[in-house]
């Protein structure tokens, strides 16, 4: 390849399953009793320092806000740009309980990929049940 030949830097958005829910509400505890490295939350997070945001935020913070937020600042140390709790879309059971199961949270390195998660977020309806 010539040397004078200009390459353009590649951007990618990620729509991220942030497991808060069932995986996340269910086992923190135990997941925070394991060794360092351990945990599939460890693995997830890339760290096992999330203990440590963990215990500092417990109670006032809900599991599901500071797992969400300690991801996003993990991505953020990868130049990614999210909006927030805010704009993440929380997808819940569809039984009576109506329990969390996970947040889809959208990272990007462009204005324009912000823009157009939101588009798709304002154009889509609840979550409908399969039958």
């Amino acid at each position: 390849m010539s040397g004078s030949r200009r390459w353009k830097r590649a951007y990618m958005d990620f729509l991220i399953l942030i497991p808060v829910g069932m995986e996340g509400q269910r086992f923190i505890d135990a997941y925070c009793q394991k060794d360092p490295g351990s945990a599939p939350l460890d693995t997830f997070m890339g760290t096992d320092t999330w203990r440590t945001a963990y215990a500092a935020k417990r109670p006032a913070q809900s599991v599901d806000i500071m797992l969400t937020e300690f991801y996003a600042d993990r991505m953020r140390e990868l130049h990614y740009r999210y909006g927030g709790v805010d704009t993440s879309v929380m997808v819940r059971n569809r039984t009576s309980t109506n329990q969390p199961l996970y947040r889809l949270g959208f990272f990007s390195k462009n204005k324009l990929g912000e823009k157009l998660w939101s588009e798709a977020r304002a154009a889509t309806t609840l979550q409908r049940p399969l039958f």
